[in-house]
């Protein structure tokens, strides 16, 4: 489960940091690398720490939460982006993915109650 979420967490993170550092004109390719390697490996050691349904469930919030932040900063550097069509396509997916990620993360809790007490996903 570590891998999986923590590959999207990498992504999220280093769309995030190449938004924030291209308007501050930073070292992207850094930060890129910063918030992705970071993400995956929080996520991966995560899982470890906690059982693999419960990392997957909370893998899945901090990556509504990664969209959403990721939708705030491209509303707040709107003008300094290369093109408006972009920005609003960017922003339809990202609304799209809150939305499977929601769904997805409470069908999860759901399916945690019928996961016997004693079963390693639990």
């Amino acid at each position: 489960m570590g891998v999986c979420t923590g590959t999207l967490i990498g992504i999220g993170l280093s769309l995030l940091a190449a938004k924030l550092a291209s308007a501050t004109q930073s070292n992207i390719q850094f930060y890129q690398q910063l918030g992705y390697y970071g993400g995956f490996l929080a996520a991966i050691a995560y899982s470890f720490l906690v059982t693999p349904i419960k990392a997957a469930i909370h893998s899945l919030y901090a990556l509504t939460v990664i969209a959403l932040s990721l939708i705030l900063v491209t509303c707040f550097y709107w003008n300094t982006s290369v093109s408006s069509t972009i920005n609003i396509a960017f922003i339809a997916i990202a609304i799209l993915l809150i939305a499977l990620f929601i769904l997805t993360a409470k069908r999860l809790v759901v399916k945690r109650t019928l996961v016997p007490q004693d079963g390693v996903w639990q």
